[in-house]
């Protein structure tokens, strides 16, 4: 008879969502096996009109019997759920060691319907922005290291207005110190490498997908944490990407981990330098998504392209003023000691997230017990 710890540790396991990983040598164990990661090194654009336009950044990497339907139209990029378990979804073929991307998304309505836009590395470091198709009101922004799973209070439930209805422009800016995820060019959470969860730092790809986290076979933990079981009557089911934007902060041919730490100093970048192009790559992205344009700054979201630059501005200008002076909104510096950034930045153990979490382990927790009993 399982002990309630026992329970516990499996559950926390569950709580984590699952995701179709690609085959692939994990670093943490062997390096001699593994092959280098082709490097981005460089900044990319794309508007999804077409699959030709996106056949050098992306490749599909759901399989054929889940694959769903991808389509590029003269609107953007649409992910569709067709039937139970279609996974559609899409990987970059090349990888960036640090950098930035921004996506102008619209995500799919569905109870238990999961729409995903996140950077995962071989080694299973990874940076999210989850939506759930049957909240109205907010966004799931979390992150993983080296494939740990076994903390619950890693996410952050951002409040806006429903992303389901309207597109928004979602960014993240990742270096060696900290990240940021902005909602419509407003910083909704900062992640200091100091922080006892660990931190993402290895070569990672971008992944797109939407899949149901609803679905009656996925663990009890994972259903709950997705919103409830999905409704397959409610097909299909549609995930929207206007418009995607990348940089890498980093240069070079590929990266290779020298050894099996999974730590940022350990990866060679072959013909060129970890952190190398910093300050090009930002140019280069403010340039991109129209953050020069000082006029496009106090523009709200709507449902088009041209508005949603307006909040890329914001976030591409938060850049420049991060070269110059410390964050004032609510954002300490990067040298704060380790326990006022864990205060400021690090999820509570009682915000909105972490109180989702901490009902879904009270419910199962209060059904083992009686079962044990």
């Amino acid at each position: 008879m399982l002990s309630f710890l026992s329970f516990l540790s499996l559950f926390l396991l569950f709580l984590a969502p699952v995701y179709s990983y690609l085959d692939i040598c994990n670093p943490l164990n062997t390096t001699d096996e593994c092959d280098p990661n082709p490097a981005l090194a460089k900044s990319y654009e794309t508007n999804f009109t077409s699959n030709s336009s996106v056949s050098d950044f992306f490749s599909v990497y759901s399989t054929s019997s889940q694959a769903g339907t991808i389509n590029y139209t003269d609107d953007g990029l649409v992910l569709s759920i067709n039937k139970r378990f279609d996974n559609p979804s899409l990987v970059s073929n090349e990888y960036i060691l640090f950098g930035k991307f921004e996506v102008i998304a619209k995500a799919s309505p569905g109870q238990g319907i999961i729409s995903t836009v996140y950077l995962q590395s071989d080694c299973e470091d990874e940076i999210d922005i989850e939506w759930f198709g049957g909240n109205a009101y907010e966004v799931c922004l979390n992150f993983f290291h080296q494939g740990n799973t076994t903390f619950w209070n890693r996410s952050t439930l951002y409040q806006m207005q429903d992303p389901r209805e309207e597109f928004h422009n979602y960014t993240i800016d990742w270096d060696n110190e900290r990240i940021i995820w902005y909602i419509d060019g407003i910083k909704a959470k900062v992640l200091y490498n100091n922080t006892s969860d660990g931190f993402p730092q290895t070569p990672s790809r971008l992944f797109i997908g939407l899949w149901a986290g609803g679905d009656s076979d996925n663990a009890e933990g994972t259903i709950l944490w997705a919103g409830g079981l999905t409704d397959y009557d409610e097909l299909p089911f549609h995930f929207y990407i206007q418009r995607f934007v990348i940089t890498d902060y980093s240069t070079g041919d590929s990266y290779t981990y020298k050894d099996t730490s999974g730590d940022y100093d350990s990866i060679e970048a072959e013909n060129g330098e970890v952190l190398g192009r910093v300050q090009k790559a930002k140019v280069e992205f403010a340039s991109l998504v129209g953050g020069t344009d000082e006029s496009l700054s106090t523009s709200t979201a709507r449902n088009s392209t041209s508005s949603t630059r307006s909040q890329s501005s914001t976030a591409s200008n938060d850049d420049e003023e991060e070269t110059t002076t410390e964050d004032s909104d609510n954002v300490t510096s990067s040298q704060s000691s380790s326990s006022e950034a864990k205060a400021m930045h690090l999820v509570s153990p009682f915000d909105a997230s972490s109180l989702h979490y901490f009902t879904v382990f009270t419910i199962l927790s209060i059904s083992s017990i009686v079962i044990l009993l």
